[in-house]
């Protein structure tokens, strides 16, 4: 007894010592200061040319979006009218789902500021500090998540997304960190002033209209809390989960409200889309529109990423590298500064590294087994 009695004044004394260190101590403020000095010193060796010289990534989908874009960007600042109709692509397409009202949002503040400063910069320092308020706010140690907020952004898939210019990915994935955190406070808070916040950081999420990665953010709410969700009732917590939903709902409301517009006039010609449930379909015999379900599978998932390929997350270059690749080895003299097919998966072609390393995974596994226990970890 006396034993177990040493070890728990102990363990409380080495806990009170661990509050009361020099880090512990620390104000919100400071540390917030901290992360965005270490978040700069890593971050400005990739992004330099970007932010300090003012340089424009030219990948394949900026490049085409100016393609794209030009005859009605010249219209545009020719006659001081938005264009309509834009007839670069293909025989025309409508270009009025694009003019949308400008409301004052955390994104048209971004945007104002990307004048003075690159806003995907502005964007991944918004990624870096969801990361680091959702695992401080798991109790994680705030110095431990700001490494953790660093590494995150520094993931080579989202250099690529910024030189391949795939910006609206970019910027909803930046947002979901806060958006988990928000909807987590929430949870717990069940206020509304937390729901409040949730429906701003929600609407934020619609509104980068990246309609893929926010499906898979919705998802990952709906896998991460249906289960606390449904506890509440097991343990007859009627009241509380029955006021959750009551502001969950009218958070939704408010963000759709907020973020509707482009989506419903982009409903009003989908049905004419290939992507939106009335494809042409061509065929030898004849020419026709026949209404069917929209693309057909191998379409839809040519760019998803195969199951064999999640290897190449911790093991970089499993499935080779870029579908064009100049050989700088010497093994090979005569092949050097040739192009070959450095990519053997099953995607069309490929232009990035999809990894994260095998430190970060081995760190992922170590933080799963220590905190085990932590229904929302598991």
């Amino acid at each position: 007894m006396k034993k177990k009695f040493k070890k728990q004044v102990l363990q409380k004394s080495i806990l009170s010592k661990e509050k009361n260190s020099f880090f512990d101590r620390m104000k919100p403020k400071i540390q917030i200061i901290i992360l965005a000095a270490v978040f700069i010193a890593t971050t400005l060796y990739f992004f330099a040319p970007y932010v300090l010289d003012g340089n424009t990534p030219l990948g394949t989908d900026v490049v085409g979006s100016q393609g794209r874009g030009h005859i009605a960007q010249q219209w545009s600042e020719e006659t001081g009218e938005f264009p309509y109709w834009n007839p670069g692509i293909f025989c025309g397409m409508p270009n009025y789902m694009r003019h949308v009202p400008q409301v004052i949002h955390l994104d048209t503040i971004l945007e104002l500021v990307g004048k003075i400063i690159y806003s995907i910069y502005l964007y991944l320092f918004i990624g870096a500090l969801g990361i680091f308020l959702l695992l401080k706010y798991k109790k994680i140690p705030w110095y431990i998540s700001i490494i953790v907020a660093v590494a995150f952004v520094l993931l080579p898939d989202w250099q690529a997304l910024v030189g391949e210019g795939h910006f609206a990915k970019l910027r909803t994935i930046m947002v979901l960190p806060l958006f988990i955190f928000s909807f987590n406070y929430f949870f717990d808070k069940n206020s509304w002033v937390s729901a409040g916040i949730f429906a701003l950081i929600f609407s934020w999420v619609i509104r980068t209209q990246h309609i893929q990665i926010i499906f898979y953010g919705v998802l990952l709410l709906l896998f991460v809390f249906i289960y606390p969700f449904i506890r509440l009732f097991i343990e007859k917590k009627i009241r509380y989960a029955l006021s959750l939903s009551l502001k969950f709902i009218v958070a939704l409301g408010l963000a759709f409200m907020i973020s509707s517009l482009p989506f419903l006039t982009l409903q009003e010609y989908a049905d004419y889309s290939t992507r939106g449930g009335n494809p042409i379909q061509l065929s030898e015999e004849k020419i026709s529109a026949k209404k069917s379900g929209g693309v057909d599978f191998d379409y839809a998932t040519q760019w998803s990423l195969a199951p064999s390929e999640v290897i190449d997350f911790f093991i970089p270059r499993f499935h080779g590298g870029y579908s064009n690749e100049i050989y700088d080895g010497s093994k090979y003299p005569q092949y050097e500064g040739q192009n070959f097919p450095g990519y053997w998966g099953d995607k069309p072609f490929n232009g990035n590294y999809a990894t994260m390393g095998i430190i970060l995974f081995l760190f992922a596994i170590i933080g799963v087994i220590y905190y085990r226990k932590d229904k929302f970890i598991i």
